[in-house]
């Protein structure tokens, strides 16, 4: 018997209906009324089949010949009109969002949805593969879905019949089934998840790896494909072997008008594609922005680190830096020095010695591990009476991180002073910070205020807006290049945004309303940080860091020397916020030949906002990128 649950939605009146939800593995059947939205399916369809990570999947329905996806927000009758009890009868329940790397992913059930997914895209030939790949990945669906390789069972002929190998090759094609027969034969001993693992690995080689397309034409009639996916926008023509990639970064403009969606790309014309109907074409654009969204960042779900049970060969690939760097401290000849020789004779630090300290910290973790908890985590004679007035709690995001009364940013403000921010300048740094939490709702206003304020230039952004489906920041500023965000005394205007790897750049121009004075700022956004975690490797974070010094050396205001500050968030604003002000500092200590104390740094900090640093692995974390640092630089 399929598994039943009722989803009346919000207003639980009118007309319900039993569909069915078909899924990777199975089906389930649901009641839903035409208020019924997109997520809500999504969520107890999630709740059905206990999948952790609803926000990687969506809800699709055929109409006019093609599938289309349900937004969150839309509901079942805004979709498919008033008779929609007639039209809906099943819906698909499918992967819709690819991100870059598949293989952080952990649970098994979402690693076997990604897998089947593609690897149905594999089979079906809508992905291009050449020989080689094809022949490697046709090897993993035999072992993740048959087993080891046995020479009784698995000769030509089984290969032959069984559903593994790209519809663009021949099944006749006697030298690709040797191979295939020779590289299944190599897998022998890997485990089902470990084999959809590796085929996630290596399908994310293909190109247009989960895109959706639609069929659409050009002004000369011509038909081929359109879709998007996470590296942009893709034109694929069915007869030929190539693709077009538009990517997010180089589109400036995309809008749908009628019949036709239009894009205009950096550079170039722009490009119309006429859609089957004016429906279509709205819901292809509507499509398009929520894949834009997932690359930005707006994605409700964190990536997860990879769990060991994956097997040696995934878990050599994902060694983790704590390891490499004890692989390395083993290696070491030379005695590593106490703290006592970190300072050379003259009184210059040493590099090296610096660098082997380090290192010997690493080898006994524990010792860092008590150290990191042998730092008080709030000042003692620490008050936080503002932070904790009846007026100014709704606008904290948590109860327990709040500002210190003698360390809080000042607004000059109508609507008062507060904002959970602190200064957090320290006698042994040149540079000042503020370190604050992710804007609320509540206090966008606020936020820009204090930019204005503090004559803030950079901004240094640590955080996705949605991680999980818990709201870790809100937006704060306007969507696309040109347009505005109003307060009641500032104008914010996005004068350019560049979507990189591991960040995105934006730039603001902001302006008093009454005075018209006006203040440039850059925005950095860090799009690959866990909430309590640590970046992917200590190498995305320096590349990140080294562009925010960059970029604050470069729009220092003349007038000001040192005194702008550098403004960092995350969502609390002591996590992660505390892990880049700790590397900033300690990095440019490193970089000036001073004296570098790790947990002298923190503690001084922690006088000035509390938490500073909230996990023992980012702590460690710290350790590892201060070596990468040092490996980086000359040590002299």
């Amino acid at each position: 018997m399929m598994p039943q649950r009722s989803v009346r939605g919000p207003a639980d009146r009118g007309p319900s209906s039993r569909v069915t939800v078909t899924t990777y593995r199975n089906k389930c059947e649901i009641m839903v009324t035409g208020d019924t939205k997109g997520l809500e399916i999504i969520s107890d369809v999630c709740d059905i089949f206990k999948l952790p990570e609803p926000a990687y999947f969506g809800v699709r329905l055929k109409r006019d010949g093609s599938n289309f996806w349900m937004e969150n927000e839309e509901t079942i009758r805004q979709v498919c009109g008033k008779k929609w009890i007639e039209v809906v009868k099943v819906l698909d329940f499918k992967i819709r969002f690819f991100p870059p790397d598949l293989t952080r992913i952990s649970d098994d059930n979402i690693i076997y949805s990604y897998f089947t997914h593609i690897r149905d895209d594999v089979i079906k030939g809508n992905l291009m593969t050449d020989p080689t790949t094809a022949v490697s990945l046709s090897a993993l669906i035999l072992q993740a879905d048959g087993g080891n390789y046995d020479p009784m069972v698995h000769d030509a002929d089984f290969i032959r019949q069984a559903d593994c190998i790209p519809s663009r090759y021949s099944k006749n094609n006697s030298t690709m089934i040797d191979n295939i027969v020779m590289e299944y034969e190599k897998l022998s001993g890997m485990r089902s998840v470990e084999s959809q693992v590796e085929f996630l690995d290596r399908s994310q080689g293909l190109h247009d790896c989960g895109v959706d397309y639609y069929p659409t034409k050009d002004k000369s009639g011509s038909t081929f494909n359109i879709g998007a996916g996470h590296n942009g926008v893709f034109i694929k023509h069915n007869k030929l072997d190539n693709l077009i990639l538009f990517k997010w970064v180089n589109i400036v403009t995309m809008k749908h008008d009628g019949k036709f969606l239009w894009l205009e790309i950096e550079n170039k014309k722009p490009s119309t594609f006429e859609m089957l109907s004016k429906e279509i074409a709205r819901m292809v654009f509507t499509s398009f922005i929520a894949q834009h969204n997932f690359k930005l960042g707006r994605r409700l779900s964190p990536f997860k680190t990879l769990v060991p049970q994956y097997g040696e060969k995934r878990s050599i690939r994902s060694k983790s830096s704590r390891e490499e760097v004890d692989s390395r401290a083993s290696s070491i000849s030379a005695t590593p020095p106490s703290k006592r020789t970190l300072l050379t004779a003259n009184g210059s630090p040493s590099k090296t010695d610096l660098r082997n300290h380090l290192l010997k910290m690493l080898t006994q973790p524990e010792e860092i591990r008590m150290e990191y908890l042998g730092i008080d985590k709030t000042k003692p004679d620490g008050t936080h009476i503002v932070a904790n007035l009846p007026e100014n709690k709704p606008t904290n995001r948590f109860r327990d991180i709040i500002p210190y009364d003698d360390t809080r940013v000042h607004l000059h403000s109508k609507r008062g002073d507060y904002i959970n921010a602190s200064h957090v300048n320290i006698d042994n740094s040149k540079h000042k910070y503020i370190l604050s939490q992710g804007p609320k709702d509540n206090t966008v206003s606020d936020f820009w205020k204090m930019v204005w304020d503090q004559g803030i230039s950079v901004i240094a952004m640590v955080t996705q807006l949605r991680e999980g489906y818990k709201a870790k920041c809100s937006q704060y500023w306007p969507d696309e290049v040109g347009e505005e965000l109003e307060t009641e005394e500032l104008k914010v205007t996005m004068k350019f945004v560049r979507d990189d790897v591991l960040y995105v750049t934006r730039s603001f121009l902001v302006m008093d309303k009454e005075t018209e004075q006006s203040l440039d700022v850059i925005h950095l956004q860090f799009t690959s940080w866990p909430d309590h975690g640590v970046p992917k490797t200590p190498k995305d974070l320096l590349d990140y860091l080294s562009e925010v010094q960059s970029l604050t050396k470069e729009m220092k205001k003349p007038n000001m020397g040192e005194d702008c500050p550098i403004l960092i968030h995350c969502s609390a604003g002591v996590g992660r916020s505390g892990v880049l002000l700790m590397m900033d500092i300690l990095t440019r200590a490193v970089d000036n030949n001073e004296h570098v104390d790790i947990p002298g740094t923190l503690r001084k900090l922690r006088t000035k906002r509390s938490h500073i640093v909230q996990t023992e692995e980012q702590y460690l974390f710290i350790y590892t990128a201060l070596i990468a640092h040092l490996d980086q630089s000359r040590l002299i």
